[in-house]
């Protein structure tokens, strides 16, 4: 019986940590040739993930949405030499943050 408790308390947990968690799995296109005249994708200073870094701690503003139809601010990230047809899984993962009104 208090074995179950715990595990429910475990489980509660675990559900909680996972609300500031976006995954997208996805099978990347075939190569893209972007032209090298400017403007290119390096001048847009977007952060970027590759196969040597894969990792990206950075600072992502919260906007709260005015309406329920408003999403709140966007952030771009630029997923870089990708292979073709692999399949790939990408996370975005932030602190809880409280809305105060």
């Amino acid at each position: 019986m208090l074995l179950s408790r715990y595990a429910l308390l475990i489980v509660a947990a675990i559900h909680r940590a996972a609300a500031n968690v976006e995954k997208v799995i996805f099978t990347a296109p075939d190569e893209i040739n972007i032209p090298a005249t400017p403007p290119t994708l390096s001048s847009l200073s977007l952060d970027t993930l590759t196969h040597d870094a894969l990792k990206l701690r950075t600072h992502v503003s919260a906007a709260f949405p005015e309406t329920p139809s408003d999403k709140g601010a966007a952030t771009w990230v630029l997923l870089d030499n990708l292979t073709a047809k692999q399949r790939y899984e990408v996370r975005v993962c932030w602190s809880a943050t409280v809305c105060h009104s």
